[in-house]
């Protein structure tokens, strides 16, 4: 078997626009949760995980992320740190691995983790299901309410997404009343070599390039266990995450 080189890329780069009373003069990333910027708390248990690549891209507030983003460096000197600069901007979820690509070079895995999700998630485990089952991409779902899903057959094979609200829905494989919907956790693993049959454009979504690929790779669902997991991007989550004590917020941020 072949050494797993695994790198970490944080998409932080967005507007932060259901936060926006308080990300009008700062990113996302950086507002405070227990003491530190939101970003902190995601390096660290990538970090604690042994992930210590990771690639971080900005856009809003880019000059106030970069200087943050050298001073954690500089206190955290076994961390290789690179910065994505979509300057000229928004690249969207897929546009934005598409644009960080040569980073990635010499790596054999990425795990994607949004910036904004605070959960108890065993990346080890993330990690294990990913390498032993030879997927090509494996993302976390749950089992929780929420307006859009994925679609999955019963090997948790990516078949399909839909929109409970407007009721949109597209099936790749299978027909939709087989298959079981889980909601997108905001954390995933994609090979490397995945990133070359990225479309043309350089803004584009990665569900619906994923959902293009599925029926040629192995794109399979890990489902974990929904005990805590938060959307710290919307204000509700934020301020439920903001009042726990130190006990409760540590089973968010610890392995």
């Amino acid at each position: 078997m072949e050494p797993v080189k695994l790198i970490a890329f944080i998409p932080a780069a967005g507007l932060g626009t259901r936060l926006h009373q308080e990300t009008q003069y700062r990113p996302k990333a950086l507002l405070n949760i227990h003491g530190n910027p939101m970003i902190y708390w995601i390096m660290n248990k990538l970090k604690s995980c042994g992930i210590t690549s990771q690639v971080v891209n900005v856009h809003h507030h880019a000059d106030t992320m970069i200087t943050w983003l050298s001073s954690y460096q500089s206190h955290n000197r076994e961390l290789n740190l690179h910065i994505s600069w979509e300057k000229e901007k928004l690249l969207d979820s897929g546009g934005a691995l598409k644009f960080a690509g040569h980073f990635f070079e010499g790596f054999s895995h990425i795990l994607v983790h949004n910036v904004d999700i605070f959960s108890d998630l065993n990346i080890p485990s993330l990690i294990r299901e990913h390498i032993l089952k030879k997927n090509d991409v494996t993302l976390c779902v749950s089992n929780r309410e929420t307006d859009r899903y994925l679609m999955f057959d019963n090997s948790m094979r990516l078949c399909g997404w839909e929109n409970r609200k407007t009721g949109e829905q597209l099936v790749t494989q299978g027909e939709a009343r087989s298959l079981k919907s889980y909601a997108f956790s905001g954390v995933y693993i994609i090979n490397t070599n995945m990133i070359k049959e990225s479309p043309e454009d350089d803004v584009f979504s990665v569900i619906p390039w994923l959902l293009h690929l599925s029926k040629d790779h192995n794109i399979f669902g890990f489902e974990h266990e929904l005990t805590h997991w938060y959307d710290a991007g919307k204000p509700p989550s934020l301020k439920v995450i903001r009042d726990m004590n130190e006990e409760q917020f540590a089973q968010l941020t610890e392995l």
